[in-house]
């Protein structure tokens, strides 16, 4: 019996010691609380949703527009009635936007947006009379291109029209311009009497003008021979050309300036900087990029400005001409970086 009661009493402060442990050291399980916030909110301010007036801060953009679907188009205007738009998707938080990346922090108050970084400081003001980026300018889309003749050329020259076929050197240094038959895609070479570097094109009757560099030759359309060479025109390369009369339009050193090919006289108008020119039923064209201005020669104004809205359209778009039916640029391809013909559905 008194070996039992010892072995009742070891048992009993075995237990008494374990639960004093467990007290110790876990505690009664109270309540449950509230779930806590799973991390900070990264949903934007609605309110960011608007047209907006540049008051400060962000020089050569007139118009912001932020859109539901985290678009922002930046609208501007020049001299003379040139147009921009510059368009990128936007990533907003609850206090940061990444636009054109670059990220700013963020604050609405009534009217008043402000993105503020460590290099700018931007203020906006609501505006809901400002005009949507399809009002500012007018879209158009490429409903067809050509592969450049050229296997793995730099096709970035500016482009003339025959009658017949487009007009193309394909290669930043060349000594042959294809001529592309923008109905059957097909093509054939003429051989020049030399090389040319950045040989943009332009046609008129019977003669093909091209450049070398910071030069114009009238070379024969047929036999490639060059028959007459302009004076040097610019400090750097020209970029784009188009004849109206007498007068051979150039764009180099951001400036638009004509050559008179019977006096040699060169003038210089106003900054433009431009990679494609093409004149056409009265008007002039001018090529940069997403944009096509067409303009009224005299007095001189852009009338309407065109959106090529599609990726080929790029900072590595060059040359404009018109096929009588179309107009037609240079782009590049995004899936393959070739360089295309790219047929306007203008």
């Amino acid at each position: 019996m008194k070996y039992i009661k010892s072995i009742l009493f070891v048992a009993l402060a075995i237990s008494l010691c374990t639960s004093c442990k467990k007290d110790k050291y876990e505690g009664p399980q109270g309540p449950a609380g509230p779930t806590g916030p799973t991390g900070i909110s990264t949903n934007p301010n609605p309110a960011m949703y608007a047209k907006w007036d540049v008051v400060s801060g962000l020089s050569g953009t007139r118009y912001v527009i932020l859109k539901s679907d985290n678009s922002i188009h930046l609208l501007d205007s020049a001299q003379y009635g040139f147009k921009a738009l510059e368009s990128d998707l936007a990533f907003i938080t609850s206090n940061q936007i990444t636009i054109f990346l670059e990220i700013f922090n963020y604050s609405v108050a009534n009217d008043t947006l402000r993105l503020t970084n460590t290099n700018k400081n931007v203020v906006l003001k609501k505006n809901n009379n400002a005009p949507d980026e399809t009002e500012w300018v007018t879209f158009v889309t490429i409903t067809n291109t050509i592969p450049n003749p050229e296997i793995n050329g730099d096709g970035r020259q500016d482009i003339g029209f025959d009658g017949t076929n487009i007009l193309w050197a394909g290669d930043w240094n060349s000594s042959t311009i294809y001529k592309i038959n923008p109905t059957s895609a097909t093509s054939t070479a003429l051989s020049l009497m030399g090389s040319y570097y950045s040989p943009s094109i332009n046609y008129a009757p019977s003669a093909i003008w091209i450049v070398n560099s910071n030069t114009i030759d009238e070379v024969n359309a047929t036999t490639g021979a060059v028959m007459s060479s302009s004076p040097v025109l610019s400090a750097n390369r020209i970029q784009s050309l188009a004849l109206i009369g007498q007068k051979m339009f150039y764009s180099a050193d951001g400036y638009i300036y004509t050559w008179d090919i019977i006096t040699d006289e060169i003038l210089q108008h106003f900054p433009l900087d431009v990679y494609g020119m093409e004149y056409v039923g009265g008007y002039m064209y001018f090529m940069k990029n997403h944009l096509l201005y067409k303009c009224q020669v005299s007095p001189f104004q852009c009338v309407l400005t065109y959106y090529i809205d599609s990726p080929v359209a790029s900072g590595n778009s060059c040359g404009v001409t018109y096929d009588g039916s179309n107009f037609w640029i240079v782009g590049e391809d995004p899936a393959t970086s070739e360089y295309v013909l790219a047929k306007l559905s203008i």
